[in-house]
Parts: C-alpha cells; sequence; structure tokens
C-alpha cells in the first residue's frame, strides 16, 4: 500500500509582504480617521457636557399633607370623592357627634356646680370676716366687763367687811348695855320695861351683825364668781384672738373654689374642641388622594381619612455624590418631564440635604461590620422649578434634571 501523497506548500518569497503596500496604506489611513473621529467626537462631548451635571434619578415631589382623625367614632358623612380639588376650610367629613355632646353637656354641668361652690366659698369669706371681728371685740367687751365687775365685787367686799365692823361695835355696846341694864334692874334702879329695852337692842345689834357677816359671805361669792367669769372671758378672747387664721382660712376655701372653676372651665373647652375635630375640615388647598373612609366607617384616633396634594411641586434630583463638587443653590437647572414627552422646563437649584439617601433608610447601612464594598452614594437636592401643578404632572413623576454648574 503506497503512502498518501504531501500536498506541496507554495513557495513565497522573503521579499514579498502578506499585504499589499497599496491596501495597508489604505487601512493605516482609516484607522488614522477613526481615531481622530473619536477624538473629535470625545472633545465635542466633553465640550458639550462640561460646567453640566446630568440625572435621571430625580422625581417630582410635593409637601403632601395628610388629615387624620383627632378623635375615635364613626363617620356619618363624606364631603368629598376622590381626585378633588380641596380649598382649605372645605367640609371633608363628619365623625358622630353623640359621645362629645354628651362630654359638653357633663363639663357644663361640672362648671355651673363649681360656680355655685365658689360663690357659697365667696359668701362664707364675708361670714367668717364679719364673725371674727364680731367675736373678737365681744370677747374682748367681756373681759373688760367681768373685770369691772370683779372690781365692783372687791368693793363691795370691802364695804361688807366695814359693816361687821360697825355691828360688832353695836352689838358689843348692846350686849353691855344689856348686862348693865339687867344689873340695875336686879337692884330695882331702873324699871323693867328699860331693861326689856336693852334686852331688845341686844337682839336687834346680834341680828345686824349675823345680816353683816352674811352679806360679806355673798359679796365674795360675788367676787369669786367674778374672777371666775374674768377667766372665762379671758378664754373666749384668746380662742377669738386669730381673727386673721379664721379669715385666712375662709379665703383659702374660696380660692380652692376658684381653682376648681378654672379647672371646669378648661374642661369645657377641652370638651369643645373634641366637639369641633367630629367636623374634618381641609386644613390647607390640594388634591384629595387616597380618600380612606366612606359613610359607616369607623376611625381611630391618629387613622389617615384623606392625602392632600397641594398644585404646587418641585423636584428631588438623586445626584452622585461625585457630581456635588461644583453644585450650590442658586444655580439654574433644565427639568425635562417623561410624563409631557420630554418637554423641558425651567428652574434653579435651592438646597442640598444634608446627608445621603442611604443615612435616613429605614435600615442605614453599617460599613463597620463585614466586608465593605465601595458603593457611589447619592444625595437628594432639591430643585424649584416653573412646572405644571400637581393634577397635571403628579408627585413621583420621573424627571430628568440638568444642573449647569458654570
Amino acid at each position: 500500500m503506497q503512502p498518501a501523497p504531501v500536498p506541496q506548500i507554495p513557495e513565497i518569497a522573503e521579499h514579498e509582504p502578506a499585504v499589499k503596500p497599496e491596501r495597508a496604506k489604505r487601512i493605516y489611513f482609516i484607522i488614522a480617521i477613526a481615531v481622530v473621529a473619536l477624538l473629535i467626537l470625545y472633545g465635542i462631548y466633553a465640550l458639550v457636557t462640561s460646567g453640566k451635571e446630568t440625572t435621571d434619578d430625580a422625581q417630582v415631589a410635593a409637601d403632601v399633607v395628610p388629615v387624620a382623625a383627632r378623635i375615635a367614632g364613626q363617620i356619618v358623612n363624606v364631603y368629598i370623592h376622590e381626585n378633588q380639588q380641596l380649598h382649605k376650610g372645605d367640609p371633608i367629613a363628619d365623625i358622630d357627634p353623640s359621645d362629645a355632646l354628651v362630654k359638653v353637656a357633663q363639663a357644663q354641668a361640672d362648671l355651673q356646680s363649681a360656680l355655685a361652690q365658689a360663690a357659697d366659698a365667696d359668701a362664707r369669706v364675708a361670714v367668717a370676716q364679719a364673725s371674727a371681728k364680731g367675736g373678737y371685740v365681744a370677747a374682748q367687751g367681756a373681759v373688760q366687763a367681768s373685770r369691772e365687775m370683779a372690781g365692783t365685787s372687791s368693793a363691795a367686799v370691802a364695804q361688807a367687811r366695814a359693816a361687821i365692823a360697825r355691828a360688832e361695835a353695836n352689838a358689843n355696846k348692846a350686849r353691855l348695855d344689856l348686862a348693865r341694864a339687867e344689873d340695875l334692874g336686879g337692884k330695882g334702879d331702873i324699871s323693867k320695861a328699860q331693861v326689856d329695852a336693852a334686852r331688845a337692842a341686844n337682839e336687834t345689834a346680834q341680828a345686824e351683825l349675823a345680816q353683816a357677816r352674811a352679806a360679806l359671805t355673798a359679796s365674795e361669792n360675788q367676787r369669786q364668781a367674778a374672777v371666775a367669769n374674768i377667766q372665762q372671758a379671758q378664754g373666749r378672747f384668746e380662742q377669738s384672738a386669730p381673727v386673721a387664721a379664721q379669715v385666712n382660712a375662709a379665703q383659702a376655701q374660696a380660692q380652692l373654689g376658684h381653682a376648681k372653676v378654672q379647672t371646669a372651665q378648661a374642661a369645657l373647652q377641652a370638651a369643645q374642641l373634641s366637639l369641633s375635630y367630629t367636623k374634618i375640615a381641609a386644613p390647607v388647598d390640594g388634591l384629595a388622594s387616597k380618600l380612606a373612609v366612606h359613610p359607616g366607617s369607623y376611625v381611630a384616633l391618629g387613622q389617615p381619612i384623606v392625602q392632600l396634594v397641594p398644585r404646587t411641586t418641585y423636584v428631588i434630583a438623586n445626584f452622585k455624590e461625585t457630581q456635588l463638587k461644583a453644585m450650590h443653590p442658586g444655580q439654574r437647572a433644565s427639568i425635562k418631564v417623561d410624563a409631557l414627552g420630554g418637554r423641558k422646563f425651567d428652574g434653579h437649584l435651592e438646597s442640598l440635604s444634608g446627608g445621603t439617601g442611604a443615612t435616613f433608610s429605614l435600615l442605614p447601612p453599617d460599613n463597620a461590620s463585614g466586608n465593605f464594598v465601595k458603593v457611589v452614594q447619592r444625595v437628594p437636592v432639591r430643585i424649584s422649578w416653573n412646572g405644571p401643578p400637581a393634577e397635571v404632572v403628579p408627585a413621583g413623576s420621573s424627571v430628568e434634571v440638568t444642573v449647569y454648574t458654570k
């Protein structure tokens, strides 16, 4: 069996190139033109994009006002519908006011009771002032009268003692006269009638002495009674002496009554305020969105009723942190709205956020734990613009923002 023939490779002369020179020049020329074109395009792009920063991570925003129930209760009336334009003060809904009306009536009754108690306390102050001062003066007069009576009783005792001395002298004289009369009568020098007269005079003198002694005893008893009356009157005087304390106590009760009046007034105002909360009205102008209630619904305290979106909006653009170097408030901005087919509006940079979006997220990143991967952060930038109202471009719509830094 004969071996297969080996194909012959054509020999190429060493001086013959793989590509013809004309074709090689043409290729090099094309490559040079492409490089120059790329450089020109890059120069044009750099020239066009210099002095401005652009991001498509931007949305239309508005200061949405949530309207919530300020008391719990059942919704009885709803006056608006979804996406209705409201003005400040327009009625939104009514909560059943029955409980609030009962609380207002109770607070009014408590206020009337407090007013009556305060008036009674004021009257008691006047009575206490009159009673305390009158009792003090009366007790002081009683002390003085008792002292004068004691002085009179002492004088009566002295007078009774003088009467006893006089009666004792008369009694001694009558006794001696009787003794002499009896002696003379026994001798017959005087008559029996004279003896009887002397005996009667003696008995009279002895009786007068006994009467004088009884009068002394009565005068001394009166003096002791007068002294006791002085002590009793002095005790009543001392008891009525703290007039100021008694009046102050009555005034303190009056002040407590007036404090209860103020408390009742505050409770009435709170009840009336709760009653006013049954009428839910729009706090600001805006477009009613996310209406969450209907007649018959029960709402709890703080439960959302509706969201009011104001007509005036602004733009929040999230720029990369590497784009913020030349940005500052007041710079001109251009906003292209996707919802309007790319229509552009003018604006200006109003402010830059004090933190990145991740900082204010629900779970902010903790770069100190675990492995760290550097990620370019985005910073919210507020842009004010002359764009259409919220009913034309709703809040949350996507836009593209360009800030001119030069």
